[in-house]
């Protein structure tokens, strides 16, 4: 048994036996491997993540339960929940507002915990399901240049995360102020300059009161910056207009709606990796 919380717990052989399962569900293999599973799913306000989870764990045979994260939200101890449910459930994911609460549930609990997002710093299953599509069409995908622009979010946390334990090319581009303080990534104020260097391009949604200001991604940009090949890959909720431009979107450097179809097949081999 083994949680899956954070990046910076795995390695790069977990990364590529994660990606092998992935390839064999693909092929049609473990149809059946969570069969008499049941997974319970904390998640609230989530359109992707939920479906994801939910459609996968029920594709492999098992049986989903869905729950708002509120219902970890009472009197007694999340020790306690955990404890109760550990004599019915085979895994749990979560998707929560902290860290800390995910870890004291991991703490407590006998089965696999998956973190399906942390509002203050984690989203690992994206940046799996990003490495894992890139790798299908970039043998080099672990020497690539990432660039990160806007705030030090989840998404941003967790790409640190991911140049510590595989030691991936990371760059943090912000205002100043906001920098990501993770030793393993290198910080870049000018968004021209680190354009010019990335091979692929992320972005998250902003948060409410956060002004971008002259980091917005456009297509001006791309064109006139941008090295040959390179891709942009903003997080969704994509909000147009805010930290990237609906030029860019609608541009030749957008990896599309259909990059992120494998985000449901990599959450499935990382529970079957876990478990």
């Amino acid at each position: 048994m083994r949680h899956f919380l954070s990046l910076k717990d795995f390695n790069v052989d977990d990364v590529k036996k994660i990606f092998t399962l992935a390839d064999q569900i693909i092929a049609g293999k473990h149809k059946n491997a969570l069969k008499g599973k049941t997974g319970v799913l904390f998640i609230t306000g989530s359109v992707r993540t939920r479906v994801s989870y939910e459609k996968g764990i029920f594709m492999l045979g098992g049986q989903p339960i869905v729950f708002p994260c509120e219902a970890l939200d009472k009197k007694e101890t999340i020790g306690d929940v955990a404890g109760y449910l550990n004599n019915w459930t085979d895994f749990v994911v979560a998707r929560l507002k902290t860290f800390a609460k995910l870890q004291e549930y991991a703490k407590y609990s006998r089965c696999p915990v998956f973190n399906a997002m942390t509002d203050d710093g984690s989203h690992p299953a994206l940046v799996l399901t990003d490495l894992y599509k890139i790798s299908k069409t970039r043998s080099d995908f672990w020497d690539l240049k990432y660039t990160v622009v806007g705030f030090n979010d989840n998404v941003c946390m967790s790409w640190a995360d991911a140049a510590e334990a595989f030691g991936l090319d990371v760059t943090h581009c912000c205002p100043k102020g906001v920098e990501n303080k993770s030793k393993a990534i290198s910080v870049e104020h000018d968004i021209k300059s680190a354009v010019a260097k990335s091979d692929y391009i992320m972005t998250d949604s902003l948060s409410e009161g956060q002004d971008i200001g002259g980091y917005q991604i456009t297509k001006e940009l791309l064109d006139t910056y941008a090295k040959a090949g390179a891709k942009l890959n903003p997080c969704p909720p994509v909000s147009r207009g805010e930290e990237v431009s609906a030029d860019a979107i609608a541009s030749k450097y957008f990896v599309g709606h259909s990059f992120f179809d494998t985000f449901l097949t990599i959450q499935q081999a990382i529970i079957l990796y876990c478990l």
